[in-house]
């Protein structure tokens, strides 16, 4: 493949508020000549402007392409039409492709599907990037229908949890795909035990930040008796967070008299679950639900937090670790997935079992008595992310795995 081909992204939301890796690998692509395009169900466009991103992207914004709608059905009647018609006029050798070889597969339910994929095929990409395992399995056969390159990331739950119960859940994925993305060996590991053969075409990239971005400005004035320990969260408000086990651990923390403040920065569909959890264990005035933050806001707060939580109990890498270390914040986390190669056991923070809140409230009594611990890890922590996870070392990796196709 070479820069002047057509790369397409394809994800379900775009931008997405919690998936910045995504936007500024496209940005980067972007910004050294590629052809990207990206589709996606929802194009958010509001939120350039809350990530801060607006000036930053480019010609980018111009090339998000919202698929058209499918409900309600009135108006997916009213488009159905028009945009067969649009499709056999500007694209008349892929859209007459595409029907023969899809009814094939799908008969006449085709056409249901040429009006779905209608952007893309405008689009006729010589590469589709899937971001998520989960759309590839649903989308995967766009790649043979358009006679085009797939690649296919897997970044953690999709790998780790979808379909689980089901041994042929990814098969034609595996088999169709082209080349298959992995944050980490971990997620490596698990595609090989779901059905991926070591004969695939595989690549591991990690997540990567804007180390510019994300620099501080002060170290850790912390000190035993005098302020509370200052303990911080970025994460989604999801079950596989394990947000539960954290807010337990500040309560064994507060029995054994250690003074902390426990500040969690996110949004999502736990929120009453953890809201209950911390007035169940009377720590209303001691741990904060305090929404989704802009990157702005949630660096401010990384500035000024000691220590990072993040209990996970299935994780593919996080981002938000990264950020974490690239701030000199040392983390304390679990075992779950990618986290034990994000972060190295007792040099830039602390890896406990997970489910364990004593083994949590254990690490931040450690911090506790020995502050010193704070900066020379969160030092150790910076250094690493800066030489093993800045976005323009991954956007280059990106390009060579783009150019070997």
């Amino acid at each position: 493949m070479q820069k002047r081909d057509t790369l397409v992204c394809y994800v379900p939301v775009f931008p997405q508020n919690s998936e910045t890796f995504i936007l500024n690998k496209c940005i980067g692509l972007d910004k050294r000549g590629w052809n990207i395009h990206i589709i996606c169900d929802v194009h958010n466009k509001k939120a350039w402007e809350y990530l801060n991103q607006q000036d930053n992207a480019g010609l980018l914004p111009t090339r998000v392409f919202q698929n058209f709608p499918h409900k309600p059905a009135w108006k997916a009647a009213l488009y159905f039409l028009p945009v067969l018609i649009g499709l056999f006029i500007k694209r008349p050798v892929v859209f007459t492709r595409y029907i023969i070889r899809g009814h094939k597969s799908f008969g006449w339910n085709i056409f249901k599907k040429v009006y779905l994929d209608a952007r893309i095929i405008l689009l006729a990409p010589d590469v589709i990037h899937y971001e998520f395992g989960g759309l590839a399995r649903e989308k995967i056969y766009l790649a043979r229908l358009l006679q085009c390159k797939a690649v296919v990331s897997f970044r953690g739950s999709d790998i780790n949890i979808s379909g689980v119960e089901k041994s042929e859940y990814y098969k034609e994925v595996f088999q169709t795909s082209h080349a298959m993305h992995f944050l980490g060996t971990s997620l490596y590991q698990q595609a090989l035990k779901r059905g991926m053969t070591q004969s695939k075409k595989y690549v591991l990239i990690p997540p990567a930040i804007d180390c510019d971005f994300f620099s501080p400005s002060s170290t850790s004035d912390y000190l035993p008796g005098l302020r509370p320990l200052r303990l911080l969260s970025i994460s989604r408000l999801h079950w596989v967070k394990g947000l539960e086990y954290s807010i337990q651990a500040i309560w064994i923390l507060c029995q054994r008299n250690i003074q902390v403040t426990y500040d969690i920065i996110g949004d999502g569909t736990y929120f009453e679950v953890l809201a209950y959890c911390i007035h169940q264990y009377g720590l209303n005035n001691i741990i904060t639900l305090s929404g989704y933050h802009s990157p702005n806001e949630a660096k401010k707060k990384l500035q000024s937090a000691d220590i990072f939580l993040h209990p996970s109990v299935s994780e593919g890498f996080c981002n938000s670790v990264i950020e974490s270390q690239a701030m000199q914040t040392p983390v304390i986390c679990s075992d779950a997935g990618g986290l034990s190669e994000n972060v190295i056991h007792n040099h830039t923070g602390i890896i406990v079992p997970r489910r364990d809140p004593s083994a949590i409230a254990d690490a931040v009594m450690m911090f506790s008595k020995q502050p010193s611990f704070i900066n020379q890890m969160g030092k150790r922590g910076r250094e690493r992310i800066v030489s093993q996870f800045f976005i323009k070392d991954q956007i280059s990796k990106f390009e060579e795995l783009y150019k070997s196709l």
